[in-house]
């Protein structure tokens, strides 16, 4: 049965704010986990940059490399230095991650090696 939006003008109002509420609760969620804070940091490059941009990037931000993901712009990444996320944002890097979320891209063999 599909779910419909109340016609009642307070009914509907209620509703909408609960769901932008939810959204904005999940948002906040999958923000949090996802922010870098340890040392690891899953690295996505550009997909359309060229082969090798990649770790260039971890280069330039002092970092090295830990792992290769499954595609050219996609590694992971470890740094002891402060600033090491913002430092791949400013060398070229499209998204950051936290190193606890490259264990659904790498295939790490032991399941704390990401949350270094």
């Amino acid at each position: 049965m599909p779910w419909h939006l109340p016609t009642n003008g307070k009914t509907r109002l209620v509703a909408v704010l609960l769901a932008l509420n939810g959204l904005g609760v999940a948002g906040a969620v999958a923000g949090v986990a996802a922010a870098p804070t340890g040392t690891r940091m899953v690295v996505i490059a550009p997909p359309w940059s060229e082969p090798g941009r990649i770790v260039k990037i971890v280069a330039a931000a002092g970092g090295s490399l830990v792992d290769g993901g499954s595609r050219d712009w996609i590694v992971l990444a470890e740094s002891g230095e402060r600033g090491f996320a913002a430092r791949l944002l400013a060398a070229g890097a499209l998204i950051v991650l936290d190193g606890r979320l490259g264990k659904s891209c790498f295939d790490l063999g032991n399941s704390n090696e990401a949350s270094r």
